[in-house]
């Protein structure tokens, strides 16, 4: 659900409030008497948008006030870190182990890898790194193929339903020859 709010008005004015998927149509104006909130049944992950403007006794609208858009969210809560992350590297292809938490949130693994020069003697930051795949619920291994010649390093961050992350494992850092 998403809770719109907008300050009070007038008391003889009622609001009238549209909302839509970013990018979408608006759906069916919603007419708010006597309060200053909307909440909407929203799905987890999609991001919205609303507008509204007052209306008179008379029934004249005002323009429309485009509110800032935001992104439904299930679940704030990430879950708990990994019990286990190893990287185990043969030849130009890793594999990606991870040990999943013991906890109700967990719903998956997002593996990073960054590149970098041979014998970079760091920082390694996952800032530099991309997304190279996930690990959904109980799965527990992956392999990262055709790395490039250099260094590499890996991290493992769990997610939980809405994507919220937790603490990331890693780096696991390899020199690929």
């Amino acid at each position: 659900m998403i809770r719109w709010t907008w300050p009070a008005q007038a008391g003889t004015l009622t609001q009238e409030i549209q909302t839509r998927e970013v990018g979408g149509d608006w759906l069916p104006s919603v007419q708010v008497r006597d309060g200053s909130e909307y909440l909407m049944p929203a799905l987890d992950g999609v991001e919205y948008e609303a507008r509204l403007r007052n209306l008179t006794a008379a029934r004249r609208p005002s323009g429309w006030v485009l509110a800032a858009a935001v992104t439904a969210i299930a679940d704030a809560v990430p879950p708990d870190p990994l019990a286990d992350f190893a990287v185990t590297v043969t030849g130009t292809t890793a594999e990606i182990t991870i040990t999943p938490p013991n906890d109700p949130r967990y719903a998956a693994t997002r593996i990073y890898r960054a590149d970098y020069a041979a014998s970079w003697p760091g920082p390694y930051s996952i800032a530099d790194a991309t997304l190279r795949g996930a690990l959904f619920g109980v799965t527990t291994a992956t392999a990262d193929p055709s790395l490039p010649v250099g260094r590499s390093a890996w991290w493992a961050v769990p997610i939980n339903g809405s994507g919220i992350e937790g603490p990331a494992a890693g780096p696991d850092i390899h020199d690929i020859i």
